[in-house]
């Protein structure tokens, strides 16, 4: 909610004996929880430092991602990594970039030589497969890995 990105692989976290959804959640309010189940919840821009002269490939994937800022945190932080490459499944995509600003962020994209794939399937763009209905419905099943 105040547009820290953090990793997490979970969407809710238990506060109170209650999930409640990471994005309604300040940084802060997470990475407590997190230190009272004895879970460290690091920063994005923390993994970023730790990784930054690895030679291995880096690939991050998007789960949720609701503001400008974010989006562009995302891209340019991944920008200039040759071996780091952003991915999503397209449900997360469709949220994460809506269409009314998504053409925007796949020129940003671009620009900044990030490439945005699909989970399990490095091969599709997602930026270009939402653009064409027919890459679009290939770009979805969930049973179509390795083509």
């Amino acid at each position: 909610s105040d547009g820290v990105l953090f990793a997490f692989h979970d969407d809710c976290i238990k506060i109170n004996g209650k999930m409640i959804e990471t994005r309604y959640l300040s940084y802060d309010e997470i990475y407590r929880t997190g230190e009272s189940m004895m879970i460290n919840i690091p920063t994005f821009k923390q993994i970023i430092e730790t990784l930054k002269d690895r030679d291995e490939r880096v690939m991050i994937e998007i789960k949720n991602v609701h503001s400008d800022n974010g989006r562009d945190d995302l891209l340019r932080s991944v920008s200039g990594n040759e071996n780091w490459m952003l991915m999503s499944t397209p449900e997360r995509f469709i949220e994460s970039f809506p269409s009314e600003n998504r053409e925007l962020w796949n020129i940003r994209a671009r620009e900044l030589g990030v490439k945005l794939v699909r989970v399990g399937r490095h091969r599709i763009d997602l930026f270009k497969a939402s653009k064409n209905r027919i890459a679009w419905h290939y770009a979805k099943p969930k049973w179509f890995f390795g083509i």
